[in-house]
């Protein structure tokens, strides 16, 4: 299925950006020390969410669209803070597709099958 795939992509490579902003937020930390306690705390929690995003991946190869959904919300907003807009953006183009995926299940229902009874044919007298 193309979604899944792309959708699993995209986790992975948010992952790998999350790391990549870590170590900026590291290299920016430590050269500007009296602010960089803030970059320091910054990387930290981009590798705190380097890691939930592999438990979300795991959710979602699982299709627990809803659990997955639940637990990147609150990683969108720490992208937007800490990963100067664009990594937040970017998990909340994830978020809104599984948002579509969760609303599509509930939308889908099952198909009843249509029986008919059997024709009434009258007895002759």
């Amino acid at each position: 299925m193309k979604i899944q795939r792309d959708l699993e992509e995209a986790i992975e490579f948010s992952t790998l950006l999350f790391i990549f902003m870590a170590g900026i937020n590291i290299i920016w930390g430590v050269f500007l020390l009296p602010w960089g306690i803030l970059g320091l705390l910054f990387s930290a929690i981009n590798i705190f969410t380097a890691f939930s995003l592999r438990k979300i991946k795991i959710m979602y190869l699982e299709r627990d669209y809803e659990k997955a959904r639940n637990h990147i919300f609150i990683h969108v907003i720490l992208g937007f803070f800490t990963g100067f807009i664009l990594l937040g953006y970017y998990l909340y183009t994830i978020y809104r597709t599984l948002d579509d995926i969760t609303l599509k299940k509930y939308l889908i229902k099952k198909v009843e099958r249509i029986t008919f009874p059997p024709p009434y044919i009258p007895k002759n007298r």
